[in-house]
């Protein structure tokens, strides 16, 4: 089982046999070393991402496996397998205060989108009652320079503090503002799902349905308001698409 948990050619193989090694032999020392080996030397993304969950799963109490996995979350060449580990890290050692700054720098300095937009759905997830969240998903929203996360943080801000104060003025200065068309018709989705029974918003989705500067955005409130209001408006035909 060792043999085809490390030798083995096919990737899947490999995979097999080091899962069952940590479920049949969890005690025996080498399994540890051999799940450490594949989770941060298999040259197989899927197969360092089955090692990942299985050291986090079996060994989360074990100081080392932390240490390992923020190893893996800023330097595997991988973004999936990275978004993997960061996800182990938020889901089993959220109660440790420096994971929250781990992911949140995460955030900032992955070099790929979707790790960076998925680590910020973590840290909506896992630390939603920190009172520090909101302000991070608002801070996200403002000065991120990635559009994929400032969408996230919108989209996490809108679900997750529907109440605060400041969350529907902060979606509709997205909506209003943002540069990037993808993240304006987000924030307009998450306004006519949050706010549809609010006759200022009404007025507001209708005003961007003419002027929005971009075709898919004045369109995306076109249909909001037929599907919520059952308002027919015709959409400006200027600006770019």
């Amino acid at each position: 089982m060792k043999q085809r948990a490390t030798k083995d050619e096919d990737r899947d193989v490999r995979i097999t046999a080091f899962k069952e090694l940590a479920r049949s032999w969890r005690n025996d020392p080498e399994t540890l070393n051999i799940l450490k080996q594949r989770a941060t030397k298999d040259r197989e993304t899927y197969a360092r991402v089955y090692a990942v969950k299985e050291l986090a799963n079996g060994w989360h109490k074990n100081p080392e496996i932390l240490q390992i996995l923020k190893h893996i979350s800023t330097e595997d060449e991988e973004g999936y397998v990275r978004s993997i580990a960061v996800h182990e890290l938020a889901s089993r050692w959220h109660a440790d205060p420096e994971i929250l700054e781990f992911v949140k720098r995460i955030v900032i300095i992955d070099e790929e989108k979707y790790v960076r937009k998925n680590a910020v759905q973590e840290i909506a997830l896992w630390w939603h009652d920190c009172p520090e969240t909101p302000s991070i998903m608002k801070q996200l929203i403002k000065t991120s320079k990635m559009g994929d996360v400032r969408k996230a943080a919108i989209q996490e801000l809108a679900r997750g503090w529907h109440d605060d104060p400041e969350t529907l003025d902060i979606i509709k200065n997205s909506t209003a503002t943002d540069k990037v068309m993808d993240v304006r018709s987000a924030a307009i989705q998450e306004l006519t799902t949050g706010w549809n029974a609010d006759t200022e918003v009404l007025e507001f989705v209708k005003h961007r349905a003419m002027t929005d500067k971009s075709r898919v955005v004045r369109q995306k409130a076109v249909r909001e308001l037929k599907k919520l209001w059952g308002l027919e408006i015709e959409e400006s035909i200027e600006g770019n698409t």
